[in-house]
This record gives structure tokens, C-alpha cells and sequence, in this order.
């Protein structure tokens, strides 16, 4: 079950911790995130926490005293069991306007703990809303990473390159995971749950298979097979890829911005 309060907290330590913050007047809520909210969890996960503080008490954290843990001590062995990490509306606003998207995805599947302004739940929200007025764009210039990668796989293949084949090839799919989960209007999820996500989402047989049969046997001829299919994806989407003129959009000055905000995951 999924935790909606303190007391839902089933580890011991972890909600002793959490109702002694809750009566510190500098803290300000709690929200749950991690595999606890998606469904990921063992049975000895640990809870992931944001713990939302006032502008002032962040200020006096040193950078080592930005993220907490809670450790367990059984049967001689150490575990954690409790992972805090501090934040405030500076860092929600940095959060907010970061392109990036690990810095939205965890407020997607997460859960407010304690709110005791109001701002940590608006916040959320904002925070997992997918900006569908980049969507294309998104897509567009992800595109062009993919095929400037595979031209320099195929350029060295043809030079007997194979390690750099590979490299360019990874990076490929990479960024052709990162479009699936773009095309179903979604922040890139941590890829250490790829496979769950993906079954999550419920990814169709046949993409499945080739990226299967891509991730598993890493080659050329593979990876164009999985590149043509998400190809017709995003066209059946209604997205216009025009790659000659995106391309040399992407060297001019807005167009090169465009390119270098989507770089990254």
C-alpha cells in the first residue's frame, strides 16, 4: 500500500524520524518518492523522501547536509532505510525551469506526505506537468542526435572501428528510449526501471521486440531496424520530422539553443 501520511509509514525508524521533524517549525512537509510510489519496491527498500524546508533553514545547510540518511543496524549488517534529501522553493524553482527531465520525473509518482502551507502540493504538481508546448520540439531535435550517432556508427564501422561503432550505437539507443517515453507525453523515468516502465506503459509487442532485439544484440543492422519503427511512431503522432531542415536549423543560433536544451536526460 502506498503511504498518504506519517502514520502509513511502516518502517519504525522512518516515521519516528518524520514525526520529530514535523514539530521543527523550519520544516514545512514531506513528499514520498521512489520505488515506495511506483510500485518498484522490495520488501527492504528504502523510503525516498524531498524534505520541504523554509528559504531561511536551507540557507544555513552546508553542501554535505543537503541529503541525510537513516541507517539500521540488524543482525551486524548496515542498511539504509530512510533517504532525505532538503529542498526549498529556490530549488523548485530550479527544478521548474530545468529542461531536464530527472528534475521532473520523481514529483510524476510521488506522494505528499505532510504539507503544511499548501505550497509543497502546488509545487508538486507543477513540478510533473509535461510541457506540451515543447513536445515537438522535444522530439524534433532528439531526432537529429539519433542520426548524427548512427552516421558516425556507420562511419566507423566502415573503418574497422568496431568499439566506437558500439559507443555510438548505445548512445543511439539511448536517446530512442528517451523519444518512446517522450511520444507517450511523458517525462524519461530512471532507466535503472526501464523494463518496468516500460510494461507499465504498456509498450506495444513490436517495439518491444526491437528493442529487445537491439539492446540485446547491439549491431547496425538491429538498431536501424528499431530506428525506422519509432520513425513511423512519431510520424503517426502527427510530428513532421523534416530532418534536412531541423538539421540546419539546429546549427543556427535558435535552432543550436534548441539543440543543447534537449541534450540531456
Amino acid at each position: 500500500m502506498i503511504p498518504n501520511s506519517i502514520q502509513d509509514i511502516e518502517h519504525p525508524l522512518v516515521r519516528k524520524k518524520l514525526k520529530e521533524w514535523e514539530k521543527e517549525d523550519y520544516i514545512l512537509g514531506f513528499l514520498l518518492q521512489g520505488s515506495r510510489v511506483t510500485g518498484f519496491a522490495s520488501r527492504d527498500s528504502d523510503y525516498d523522501f524531498f524534505i520541504y524546508v523554509s528559504e531561511d533553514y536551507y540557507q544555513t545547510l552546508e553542501i554535505n547536509q543537503i541529503q541525510e540518511f537513516l541507517i539500521e543496524e540488524k543482525d551486524g549488517n548496515k542498511m539504509v532505510v530512510g533517504d532525505f534529501a532538503f529542498v526549498c522553493d529556490t530549488v523548485m524553482k530550479q527544478q521548474f525551469n530545468s529542461q531536464m527531465d530527472i528534475d521532473h520525473i520523481a514529483y510524476v509518482e510521488s506522494v505528499v506526505i505532510l504539507d503544511k502551507t499548501g505550497k509543497l502540493t502546488e509545487w508538486r504538481e507543477k513540478l510533473a506537468l509535461y510541457p506540451e508546448e515543447d513536445h515537438e520540439d522535444r522530439i524534433k531535435y532528439k531526432w537529429i542526435q539519433v542520426w548524427v550517432n548512427m552516421h558516425y556508427a556507420e562511419l566507423n564501422q566502415g573503418k574497422g572501428n568496431y568499439l566506437d561503432v558500439k559507443v555510438n550505437l548505445h548512445k543511439v539507443l539511448v536517446i530512442i528510449v528517451g523519444i518512446w517515453f517522450n511520444l507517450k507525453k511523458s517525462w524519461i523515468p530512471q532507466l535503472k526501471w526501464w523494463s518496468r516502465y516500460t510494461d507499465k506503459l504498456n509498450m506495444e509487442k513490436e517495439t518491444k521486440e526491437l528493442f529487445d532485439l537491439a539492446l540485446d544484440k547491439t549491431d547496425l543492422n538491429n538498431v536501424k531496424n528499431l530506428i525506422l519503427h519509432i520513425e513511423e511512431l512519431i510520424q503517426s503522432s502527427g510530428i513532421n520530422l523534416a530532418k534536412k531542415e531541423t538539421f540546419l536549423s539546429s546549427i543556427m543560433p535558435l535552432g543550436r539553443e534548441k539543440y543543447m536544451k534537449y541534450d540531456h536526460y
